[in-house]
């Protein structure tokens, strides 16, 4: 004996959903970062991307969670800008001649200090 399923027929209350676009993010498959968000006319089946609603907000370099969440990262600090980075090696330069300097009179010192004691001794006239 087999079992009638009715089909309960589609009413103007309840119209079917047509989807007209697809939005995908695609992902690194090892490390769950989005590398891609594309929208598509046709549906994608594929190990590297995940469906998502119209109003999710995710980006590339967003991570999928494994509970299906998605984090986006704090972004990268901005690197310095041309005058900060020539600002900081004048500094170090400073710095390194301010100790050469500070080795040159540390030298010259011992040096006079050398040879005075050299004239004491008589060695040197």
């Amino acid at each position: 004996m087999t079992e009638e399923i009715e089909e309960t027929p589609m009413g103007p209350d309840t119209p079917e959903p047509v989807r007209t676009s697809y939005k995908y993010a695609q992902i690194n498959p090892e490390t769950g970062i989005v590398f891609g968000v594309s929208y598509l006319s046709g549906e994608v089946i594929a190990d590297h991307t995940i469906l998502l609603e119209d109003e999710e907000d995710v980006q590339p370099g967003d991570i999928r969670n494994p509970d299906g969440t998605w984090t986006r990262p704090e972004p990268a600090p901005l690197p310095p800008s041309e005058v900060q980075q020539l600002r900081a090696e004048l500094a170090e330069a400073k710095a390194q001649l301010a100790v050469a300097a500070a080795a040159a009179a540390e030298t010259s010192a011992t040096q006079q200090a050398l040879i005075e004691m050299l004239i004491e001794q008589g060695v040197i006239v």
